[in-house]
């Protein structure tokens, strides 16, 4: 209970320092899906018809039970994927340049969600919306906060670097590694929890909104 007690401590410490960053990859996260949202109407008429043929093919399937991969593969390869992505945000907060591409790839991110729902939005309508909703919400709850986190602890070490703070003795230099470390860390149990639930959930949600009338 104490260990517990003590690691929240530690964590609201961590995010008291850090909330700044956080708060600024999470508002270019959001500017990508405003941006993602509206190219789509720089999409052709062919690609609007090749993408929504796709689309619907993928409900109808998903409506019938079936589904792309089966819940464990699909697992498997969302937190591979996430763990190749800490690990490259981690590398990147080594340095100020390194943190701008953090920055970038969680403003993509953000384009890419924007642009699915946008798109489906568009095409269907409300009941677009629904299919949005499923196949994005629950996960997102987890992967926007977890993507915000990482990335606002990149851009908060190489600024630590940057300052010079990190840098006063060996001893400080790793004394911040480690916290930034953590902090990356826990950033990857909320991608892993949103990898679950993208993997047994969302699935589910989409096939019954693909039912919808």
């Amino acid at each position: 209970m104490r260990r517990l007690q003590r690691l929240s401590e530690l964590v609201a410490e961590d995010l008291e320092e850090r909330v700044g960053p956080v708060l600024l990859a999470l508002a270019l996260f959001v500017a990508g899906v405003i941006f993602g949202a509206l190219a789509v109407g720089s999409l052709g008429e062919a690609d609007r018809r090749e993408t929504m043929a796709a689309v619907t093919d993928l409900f109808r399937g998903l409506a019938r039970g079936e589904r792309p991969l089966p819940p464990l593969v699909a697992l498997g390869a969302a937190a591979r994927d996430y763990v190749r992505l800490i690990l490259f945000y981690w590398g990147l907060g080594l340095s100020v340049v390194g943190s701008v591409v953090a920055l970038g790839e969680t403003f993509l991110r953000g384009f890419a969600a924007g642009f699915a729902a946008g798109f489906l939005g568009a095409e269907l309508g409300w009941r677009g919306v629904a299919y949005s909703a499923a196949a994005l919400l629950p996960q997102g709850l987890l992967t926007v906060p977890g993507l915000a986190a990482a990335a606002g602890g990149t851009v908060h070490f190489a600024l630590l670097l940057a300052g010079g703070q990190a840098r006063k003795s060996r001893s400080a230099f790793y004394a911040e590694l480690s916290r930034y470390t953590r902090w990356m860390g826990l950033s990857l149990l909320l991608l892993l929890c949103a990898a679950a639930v993208e993997a047994y959930a969302a699935p589910v949600l989409m096939g019954l909104a693909g039912r919808i009338p």
